[in-house]
């Protein structure tokens, strides 16, 4: 079974709810989300988690991570949820993850297609996008980013109109991402809105074409003041 760990993301925002009484996290919006090609810390950052996830495509998928209730376990100080199977299956052709991470406040969908960039207004096509301005998203690209665009880096979304949104570079929307060139390859928005919560690494997983993987979430709520649960 994989060491889940806490990242410190969560830890933070736990101390908001518990001490400060902030907004606790929505429980019907805890997903799992499968990253590729990187080792995931208590530290990554959110764009960087994101920006690894697999694309909406292939039978992929957000899953819905939805606990029975758990116990605390006196000995180990902290409260156990019960372990969670949470089933993929890849369709038309294989798919290839490295680490899982558990979201909270997290939306269905993973990515959005950039279809088309202006660069004389710096706007973005995506038929259909659902976004809402304040949306919180990393740019990816399979081959080179767009001028203007910098890597694991969280940006904001204003929706102009269904199939039109444009970039800011911090949530008051004042800043436009200006986009030198188009880049190259196949552009994506990687949806962050949310916080990681819990994360596994694994070796290089293969599910096959037309198969099911599943993936078992070992989720242990470590009492505050007892580090690692001791």
């Amino acid at each position: 079974m994989a060491n889940w760990n806490e990242h410190v993301i969560w830890t933070g925002r736990r101390a908001e709810v518990d001490v400060r009484g902030a907004t606790p996290p929505d429980p019907s919006k805890f997903r799992l989300l499968l990253c590729n090609g990187i080792t995931v810390t208590s530290e990554t950052n959110k764009a960087a988690i994101a920006s690894a996830e697999l694309l909406q495509q292939n039978g992929y998928s957000r899953k819905s991570y939805q606990p029975a209730k758990g116990s605390y376990d006196t000995t180990q100080k902290r409260y156990e949820f019960p372990v969670v199977r949470v089933d993929y299956t890849a369709a038309g052709v294989s798919l290839q993850w490295s680490a899982a991470v558990l979201w909270a406040d997290s939306t269905a969908q993973s990515s959005k297609l950039v279809e088309s960039i202006n660069t004389a207004t710096d706007r973005l096509t995506i038929t259909a996008h659902g976004l809402l301005s304040g949306n919180e998203v990393a740019i990816t690209s399979t081959s080179g980013l767009p001028s203007g665009a910098v890597a694991n880096v969280i940006y904001y979304v204003k929706a102009i109109d269904v199939n039109t949104v444009e970039l800011y570079t911090e949530p008051e929307l004042l800043n436009i991402v200006n986009f030198v060139n188009t880049g190259s390859g196949s552009i994506h928005l990687r949806l962050c809105g949310g916080n990681p919560v819990f994360f596994a690494n694994f070796q290089t997983q293969l599910i096959g074409q037309d198969a099911t993987y599943p993936i078992e979430i070992n989720w242990a709520y470590v009492s505050p003041g007892n580090v690692n649960g001791v």
